[in-house]
């Protein structure tokens, strides 16, 4: 990523002097922009591990106990119910409130992003168009329900909301504090806290930083976890997340599938049966199952799809053995179910990739022509990513399908360690 020296403004300029005047220690760092418009934090010297970074004082943090004992905050909390996210707007409520009157944090607030655009719920129809079939779209369409009934509800609970703050407004601050708080253990519960400067930094599967409230000092503290480079910018974890929660919550998909999961939402209902056959599935499983799968085999919800697939495809003699032991729906029980439950797996994958109006190679020929960072480019990267996904899981159901019917014979130094230990259990099924 390309940077430049970050360019000296009024606004960053009051940011630093209010944080030195409240006693944060941040003496080692500085900051960049890079050709994407974003800004990026960086050591000015050698950093060694174990040492403190960034400190903010508890007096220029905003957390959600603030919002609570607010006048707004102590109205909502008469009348929570129905208020996703309680503790993040309860830091809306305190940040509204405090630009309208005392805007005592107004050097923090005017470095924070004035655009939105990055995040989905704020994307253009036609920005929207690019990704295609993915489940993103229903999690836009989500959230921004949610959204929208808190506002409402706080509209109902506070005579003077809407005349304060315009449901744009709302959405603007609600998306930033959700893409910028920390979780802090601060009066002896965990609470949402935003916190000036510590905010800053970009997001690496690998992170230089730790964080975390010190109770001693009264203070949030960042501590290097390994030694850091001159002039190398620092990073913090957002979490790992599949790019679609990257991208919902904090505007941005990474690209390297290696240090991202990319999933794809499967909502998978039992197959066609009869009656009898119906009722006895229906004591192991609900009719429907919904989960993110990726293309780690052996993880948990993959597991859990493999046994609600082997129970919807089993016949009436494989149910009652389920049903007398559940264990023994968990791993391949006989070849006949389980080609019948991969089977079925490779019609869903296949129905769903179908849904999709580009080809993979059409997304390749059209990342080359958007603008990096742009959000034609994250919705072309995440498409192809959940594509990958399907025909890697296509892949592996071949693979698995050859060896129970046509005895096929597979070198297991050639499989990921994720599929190893399935192929040999196959081999040993009747």
């Amino acid at each position: 990523m390309q940077k430049t020296a970050l360019k000296k403004n009024k606004a960053m300029d009051k940011f630093l002097t209010w944080l030195n005047k409240n006693g944060a220690v941040f003496p080692d760092i500085y900051f960049q922009t890079y050709k994407n418009g974003e800004r990026g934090v960086h050591a000015k010297v050698a950093i060694p591990e174990h040492q403190t970074v960034i400190k903010i004082p508890r007096s220029i943090l905003i957390y959600s106990g603030m919002g609570e004992k607010s006048p707004w905050g102590e109205k909502v909390s008469q009348d929570p119910t129905g208020i996703s996210g309680l503790s993040l707007v309860y830091i809306c409520l305190y940040i509204i409130q405090d630009m309208e009157y005392e805007n005592k944090f107004e050097p923090y607030y005017k470095i924070l992003p004035k655009k939105f655009d990055n995040f989905p719920i704020f994307w253009s129809p036609a920005e929207k168009k690019y990704l295609e079939n993915s489940y993103l779209l229903t999690e836009i369409d989500i959230r921004k329900n949610i959204l929208l009934k808190d506002y409402h509800k706080l509209c109902k609970i506070l005579k003077d909301f809407s005349s304060i703050c315009s449901l744009q407004k709302f959405l603007q601050i609600r998306t930033l504090v959700g893409s910028r708080n920390f979780g802090l253990w601060i009066d002896g519960k965990k609470q949402a806290t935003m916190v000036p400067l510590g905010d800053m930094l970009n997001h690496s599967a690998t992170p230089d930083v730790k964080w975390f409230f010190e109770k001693e000092t009264n203070a949030f503290v960042m501590n290097s976890i390994h030694s850091i480079r001159s002039q190398g910018e620092i990073s913090d974890s957002y979490g790992t997340k599949c790019n679609r929660s990257y991208i919902l919550f904090y505007g941005f998909v990474l690209s390297d599938n290696n240090k991202c999961r990319n999933t794809i939402f499967l909502q998978l209902n039992q197959s066609i049966s009869t009656p009898k056959i119906q009722g006895l599935r229906d004591q192991l499983i609900s009719n429907e199952f919904s989960r993110n799968i990726s293309s780690d085999f052996s993880s948990l919800n993959f597991r859990q799809m493999m046994t609600f697939l082997r129970i919807s495809n089993a016949n009436e003699t494989e149910l009652a053995a389920f049903i007398q032991n559940r264990q023994l729906s968990q791993n391949p029980y006989s070849k006949r179910n389980e080609a019948a439950a991969l089977s079925y797996l490779s019609y869903k994958i296949n129905k769903l990739l179908n849904t999709y109006s580009l080809s993979f190679s059409q997304n390749k020929t059209n990342l080359k022509k958007f603008t990096p960072y742009s959000n034609k480019s994250f919705a072309t990267i995440l498409v192809m990513g959940e594509k990958k996904i399907m025909k890697e899981l296509l892949a592996f159901i071949k693979l698995a399908l050859g060896i129970l019917l046509l005895n096929n014979r597979v070198s297991t130094r050639q499989l990921k360690n994720n599929v190893k230990g399935y192929i040999l259990t196959l081999r040993t099924i009747r």
